[in-house]
């Protein structure tokens, strides 16, 4: 038997620098979710299969996006991703079937 982690909010201390790979993976419920402007790096899986989570855009001082670290999140509707992010890895949005927009600067 699979039981789904439970998560209702998260709250990241402005200490933290990245998100290492597979911290969130599987958490299906966020109340909501901020990530801190002090991060610089979100891993591989990291939020994978979160069902729930809520997020409309990525903070500015992101620059490396791992792989799979969105997949599997039904409830992004549309994602901007800041200048900033210089690497995006592969399958970032895979299965994401709400996913209508995503905005990629130039850069």
């Amino acid at each position: 038997m699979h039981f789904q982690n439970v998560v209702y909010e998260i709250k990241i201390p402005s200490s933290v620098q990245s998100i290492g790979n597979g911290a969130f993976y599987g958490c299906w419920h966020f109340s909501y979710n901020i990530i801190p402007t002090s991060i610089t790096s979100i891993g591989d899986d990291v939020f994978r299969d979160c069902q729930d989570i809520f997020l409309n855009s990525i903070p500015s001082t992101i620059t490396s996006i791992g792989n799979s670290s969105f997949r599997g999140c039904n409830n992004l509707f549309k994602i901007s991703i800041p200048n900033s992010v210089t690497s995006i890895g592969n399958d970032t949005f895979r299965d994401c079937r709400n996913l209508n927009e995503i905005i990629i600067p130039t850069s």
